[in-house]
């Protein structure tokens, strides 16, 4: 969700074929949010609140570090700022 925020304002068939690639990927993982992962977002949220994570953006680092993943496709530069993060950003 993170990068088709971005690609919502494209025309449809783009939007379509972009968000069917990100679907398609293998490394793709999706995430239960639940008691376990809302409990690290809020520790996440009160460790990085001051460069600008907010409360979405917890949520996603909350689900990356329970699952041990340290990339992350984003346009958001916030993210950047995390360390042991790596971001790739597919929007030129």
């Amino acid at each position: 969700m993170e990068v088709a925020h971005y690609f919502r304002n494209l025309p449809k068939e783009n939007f379509r074929r972009k968000l069917s690639t990100i679907q398609n990927l293998s490394t793709l993982k999706l995430v239960d949010l639940d008691m376990d992962i809302a409990r690290i977002a809020f520790e996440q949220l009160m460790k990085y609140a001051k460069i600008g994570i907010g409360g979405r953006d917890s949520v996603i680092l909350a689900a990356m570090k329970a699952t041990g993943i340290r990339r992350i496709a984003t346009h958001d530069g916030v993210f950047k700022k995390i360390e042991n993060i790596e971001v790739m950003d597919p929007i030129p």
